[in-house]
């Protein structure tokens, strides 16, 4: 330890932390001579050194009772936060995180101690170890306080400050020794403070901020990306910080998403899915496209919303959370015409595709039913639609605007009302087991509340817009979509939908058979998915 080369000392270092880790040397040696020792090579200007030593602690704190750890823990954490005055030579900042650095590894050194034993306490802390009530209790109000304190490096002017990554490590350290209880109560608060240097304009500050989140996240797990998400969008909903946003979002779930457990992906769909929405189709869409905004801010330069969709569609539980995840794209079929919207729409689809075909929680059987049933209901609205359109060519339907009879003059034809645009025609007698009787005008406004469950308010037209601008109580019957076989109707533009499930019919068809290529030879199928291929196609 006292030579004078540094490689030596670093060696000597190693050495020393090696035999605490065996458990050959007493705890009073290590707590009387040793750890001061350790300690006090963290001013070393060798090279190596200082990290070495840093290293070595976190060793020797593994091999002490829990009082002589507390105090090991808290003397690294005042030295950290001591206003001491800047010499000649000597690194303020630097020498802070040094003792910093040694201070999360003696966290990350955390055992079961025995004079604290963590009988009977339940472990619902993130590494799965019980621990006494007491402990935790000094974890929360000592040890925490002190890290929250050196998380943030606050400026000289009050408007943010940089994030220390080692005190960012040290408190996710501690934050996974806490109970679920209890880090649903902190994660906010301490997480916090990291978050709003997001809101800086400084562009070192966020990438740093964003790091740091991103590592909490990937040590805290996916369970408590939901918090985590939220946090942030609150504090990053305008201006800039929308492509901050949707930057750290993706880091974020690059950092926890892969290899974590199917159920908590599904779960923190609920919270990323609205964001991925308004990052792809909202404003920021629009101000990547200004050369200002995208020139001033890395983060506006590109999307990274696809690859995010991608990544959980790679993960989460499929076919189950295909609902979720392509939400944003089956609200806006009904205005898929526009060939701009058209463009983003297939690129979410494939964004999603991609990640289904390398999702190894996803059943093919499942994902083949389901390819089966968008073809088929594809299909069917194309032969509904062919079905009515001969009906009116050959007079069996009478095409009319409702509204446009004589006061007290029957209507005739069939009809629509705002909710679903369904057309509605009476069923034969005894053919819908909902309806007891098919006589009476108000036939079909039972049909409708037994089937739809709507309300006989709803039969009003809607208002269609003349050339004039002024709207008009008169919607031509022969232009809504027939669909008196389905309890649902198709959307409009739900061939893209269809496009989407045959591309992943035919790499599932390839995947399942071994194929690397068209035409290559691959392992016969099982009986049960011949079976289900033989229905899809």
């Amino acid at each position: 330890m006292g030579h004078l080369q540094a490689h030596r000392r670093c060696r000597a270092l190693r050495k020393m932390a090696k035999a605490c880790e065996d458990g050959t040397i007493p705890f009073s040696t290590i707590n009387g001579y040793l750890a001061p020792l350790a300690v006090a090579s963290l001013g070393d200007g060798g090279a190596d050194v200082a990290s070495t030593a840093a290293a070595a602690i976190g060793s020797l704190a593994s091999a002490l009772p829990w009082a002589s750890y507390r105090d090991l823990l808290l003397w690294m954490l005042r030295k950290a936060g001591g206003n001491r005055a800047a010499r000649q030579g000597f690194n303020v900042e630097g020498s802070k995180a040094l003792h910093i650095r040694a201070a999360a590894t003696v966290l990350e050194s955390f055992h079961e101690f025995e004079d604290q034993p963590a009988e009977g306490a339940e472990a619902t802390n993130v590494v799965c170890k019980p621990i006494h009530p007491a402990v935790v209790a000094t974890l929360r109000a000592d040890i925490l306080p002190h890290l929250e304190k050196l998380t943030v490096v606050e400026d000289k002017e009050g408007k943010g400050g940089t994030v220390r990554p080692a005190a960012g490590s040290a408190v996710v350290s501690l934050l996974r020794l806490l109970p679920e209880q209890d880090l649903d109560a902190d994660i906010g608060r301490v997480l916090g403070k990291i978050a709003n240097c997001l809101r800086s304009r400084a562009q070192g500050v966020r990438d740093s901020a964003r790091a740091a989140l991103a590592a909490a996240a990937k040590g805290l797990g996916c369970k408590t990306l939901p918090q985590v998400v939220a946090l942030l969008s609150n504090r990053l909903d305008r201006g800039f910080m929308t492509h901050v946003l949707g930057a750290t979002l993706f880091s974020l779930v690059d950092a926890c998403v892969h290899g974590a457990a199917p159920e908590d992906v599904e779960t923190a769909l609920d919270e990323i899915v609205p964001l991925l929405d308004a990052d792809i189709f909202g404003r920021a869409a629009e101000e990547r496209n200004v050369d200002a905004i995208r020139g001033a801010y890395q983060e506006a330069k590109r999307c990274r919303s696809h690859e995010v969709l991608t990544i959980l569609a790679a993960n989460a539980p499929c076919p189950r959370s295909l609902p979720a995840l392509l939400s944003p794209v089956t609200r806006r079929l009904h205005a898929a015409d526009a060939p701009s919207l058209k463009r983003q729409l297939e690129a979410c689809l494939t964004s999603v595709q991609k990640g289904l075909l390398n999702n190894p929680h996803a059943s093919p059987e499942e994902t083949l039913v389901l390819v089966h049933s968008v073809v088929n209901d594809g299909i069917s609205q194309e032969e509904r639609q062919a079905e009515y359109d001969e009906a009116v060519a050959q007079g069996h339907l009478e095409v009319n605007a409702l509204g446009t009879k004589q006061r007290g003059e029957k209507e005739m034809g069939n009809r629509v009302w705002e909710n679903g645009w369904y057309l509605i025609k009476l069923p034969a007698a005894g053919s819908d087991k909902y309806l007891k009787e098919d006589k009476g005008p108000e036939a079909g406004d039972r049909y409708k509340k037994a089937k739809y469950g709507g309300d006989s308010d709803d039969d009003a037209p809607p208002e269609e817009e003349s050339a004039g601008g002024k709207s008009k109580k008169k919607v031509g019957v022969a232009a809504v979509i027939a669909n008196a076989r389905s309890d649902e109707e198709v959307p409009p533009n739900f061939d893209l939908l269809v496009t989407f499930a045959l591309g992943l019919l035919r790499a599932l068809l390839r995947k399942m058979s071994g194929e690397k290529g068209v035409g290559g030879g691959g392992a016969a199928l099982g009986e049960r998915r011949e079976a289900i291929l033989e229905g899809v196609v």
